[in-house]
């Protein structure tokens, strides 16, 4: 749903279903990227969910990737969901795919995907 409503909008998109640790960094190692969403659907402890927004960046071509949070367990509690998001090193969250793209939209430049993909 998240991905259809970036595509939609003129982001050029990718899924990964149920990535492991290890093949997630190596896609974001190997690719140019401006941006990852993370959908947290079951149970994640904040420091194990840190840890890998930790690496994510260490990995990253770009040194401006934005990463959201979001899911079930993400905003099961909304009063929480500013915190965890400070807490874990994310750089924001929406509760719904439309909010994740105005999100995105303010977070990534327009300029940063004109000069990579063009006009």
């Amino acid at each position: 749903m998240v991905e259809e409503v970036f595509a939609r909008a003129g982001w050029q998109t990718e899924v990964m279903i149920e990535p492991e640790r290890k093949e997630l960094l190596q896609h974001i190692a190997d690719h140019s990227l401006d941006l990852v969403g993370l959908t947290i659907s079951c149970d994640c402890p904040n420091a194990k969910l840190a840890s890998l927004i930790s690496a994510m960046r260490s990995v990253s071509r770009s040194p401006d990737l934005k990463i959201l949070i979001g899911g079930r367990m993400v905003n099961a509690n909304p009063a929480l969901v500013a915190s965890l998001v400070a807490e874990v090193g994310a750089d924001g969250s929406a509760p719904d795919a439309c909010g994740a793209l105005d999100l995105a939209e303010r977070l990534v430049p327009v300029q940063a995907l004109v000069a990579r993909f063009g006009a």
